[in-house]
């Protein structure tokens, strides 16, 4: 019987020291893809910011070249899978400033146009004499116009009626 214990204690032994080395290996394996990821996804943030912040298109498409082979190391597999959401992340982050960007320059333009649009639309309806009024206010809508001028004729055609509105009152 004390053999068999003895046999048993030497296996428990055995096998915590197997596991000892493989619990090291690991978590050295671990550290090394965890630099991997945060070298990549600093990279990947940086050039997905950059790309989308310069591409004016409303699809984004995001090319990563992943290139996967059995024998990288763990290094290798963090920096990809840290450069892939690094990308993703810094495209995200360029779009939303972009679309505060464009929402700052739409604004802009409909304050300058709902100014200019309502004294004219006093001016005209003011001076006119005749109970029915038409507004003959000039749309043209382009493709290719920018956010300052969307706004800006959104904010005349409003101005333009409000002012109106407000000379008739005044008659």
């Amino acid at each position: 019987m004390l053999k068999q214990i003895k046999k048993t204690l030497v296996v428990l032994l055995l096998l915590c020291f197997v596991m000892s080395i493989t619990a090291t290996a690991v978590s050295a394996n671990q550290k090394d893809f965890d630099r991997g990821y945060r070298d990549g996804y600093r990279l990947g943030y940086n050039d997905g910011f950059k790309e989308c912040k310069t591409s004016d298109h409303k699809e984004q498409t995001m090319m990563i070249k992943k290139s996967y082979h059995v024998d990288k190391d763990d290094y290798d597999r963090g920096f990809d899978r840290g450069f892939d959401d690094g990308f993703k992340k810094g495209c995200a982050a360029a779009e939303r400033m972009n679309k505060n960007k464009n929402q700052n320059d739409f604004n802009r333009g409909y304050r300058d146009g709902y100014r200019l649009g309502y004294n004219d639309g006093f001016k005209e309806c003011k001076t006119s004499d005749h109970k029915e009024k038409t507004m003959m206010i000039k749309k043209s809508y382009h493709i290719g116009k920018d956010y300052y001028d969307r706004g800006f004729d959104r904010g005349f055609d409003d101005g333009f009626k409000k002012g109106c509105a407000a000379a008739e009152r005044m008659n």
